[in-house]
């Protein structure tokens, strides 16, 4: 599968002579992971992929990568480049990021907080406008399944860490901030290896399952979140996240089942995915809820109030155009903003 690959950088320089021309240059490398190093001196793919696999071929998969390295899948890197204190990381969800030296994309090795951190590490860290802290978390197929953390300004201290007491493994893809408040996202995306021995796909997104939004205190622990019910959805990346009065606005991009095919699926991998991304066709005698349209991502809105603990959610943009991949100016991460980007997704 393409996540399960390793993550190339890229980056283009623009320089300014001393005669006032503008130079522009381009360079591309391999994160230079732990696991890049030994699949390059073996010149191969050494590490069986798994995620995406039948059931049997999955535990089979993660029991040999384990025997044979140390760990079940491989430290990719490919997923996001984040910047803290002036420094950049390339970073995937099952592992720590990795220092890069933007000038020559040279990798400088894991970022472990001092050694403060061990947990994998989300792709989307938020900072904290004001005091330039980073709000982290990592969720593990092992306990503690969810756990979240505050990075100081100079990238050099953790200023808080505090498991939130899941009671199951989820792959929980994104986290967001207001400027009081972490803003957790809890959704059943469930994944673990011990579900492959009951004959379940390793990661699997039930659809009847039950979905919810969390408020935690900056620095609070899992008995301050005040968690809100919201209708089930499947969302991996939020646009942003604020304060209003009473409310707690989280607006992010949508959709109803996970981009991972499962082999429970009833019809094969491309015609699945050319399904679950369009538009779907309610009024088509072919509709399955479980299947067309579970991907057709649009931007959506959740208001919590803290008062009366009600939610009022919905679509905020047309429902005849997919969009995703949110950004927003990073000054406003926390705070009220008027303008975003997205990605219209089209076929």
């Amino acid at each position: 599968m393409y996540y399960e690959g390793h993550g190339m950088l890229h980056v283009v320089y623009f320089n300014k002579s001393g005669l006032g021309e503008w130079r522009i240059s381009y360079r591309n490398k391999f994160v230079d992971s732990d696991t890049f190093q030994l699949e390059r001196e073996k010149n191969e793919v050494a590490f069986v992929p798994f995620a995406d696999g039948q059931l049997n071929a999955t535990l089979a998969a993660s029991v040999l990568n384990i025997l044979r390295f140390g760990k079940a899948v491989k430290d990719s890197a490919n997923t996001n480049v984040f910047e803290h204190a002036g420094r950049a990381f390339a970073v995937s969800e099952n592992h720590l990021p990795y220092e890069i030296d933007i000038n020559n994309l040279n990798t400088l090795g894991p970022y472990s907080i001092s050694g403060a951190w061990s947990q994998p590490f989300t792709s989307h860290p938020k900072k904290i406008q004001g005091s330039g802290d980073l709000v982290i978390m990592g969720t593990n197929i092992e306990k503690p399944h969810y756990v979240l953390g505050v990075i100081s300004s100079d990238g050099e201290r953790l200023l808080h860490k505090v498991d939130l007491k899941f009671e199951e493994g989820k792959f929980i893809h994104d986290i967001g901030v207001t400027t009081r408040y972490n803003i957790i996202m809890d959704y059943p995306l469930r994944f673990g290896i011990s579900r492959t021995l009951l004959q379940k796909p390793f990661i699997e997104n039930d659809m009847n399952g039950k979905s919810r939004i969390g408020v935690m205190p900056r620095f609070g622990d899992a008995e301050s979140i005040i968690w809100f019910d919201v209708e089930n959805h499947c969302s991996y990346h939020l646009f942003n996240c604020f304060e209003g009065g009473n409310e707690v606005v989280v607006r992010g991009c949508r959709i109803l089942g996970s981009v991972i095919h499962s082999d429970r699926h009833r019809v094969d991998k491309s015609k699945w995915y050319g399904r679950a991304f369009l538009q779907p066709d309610k009024d088509s005698k072919d509709f399955d809820p479980s299947l067309d349209g579970i991907l057709f991502s649009r931007p959506y809105e959740w208001k919590l109030n803290l008062e009366s603990g009600t939610t009022n959610e919905g679509y905020i943009t047309s429902k005849k155009v997919a969009m995703d991949f949110p950004v927003i100016n990073d000054k406003f991460i926390g705070i009220r903003n008027y303008m975003g980007m997205l990605k219209l997704l089209t076929h």
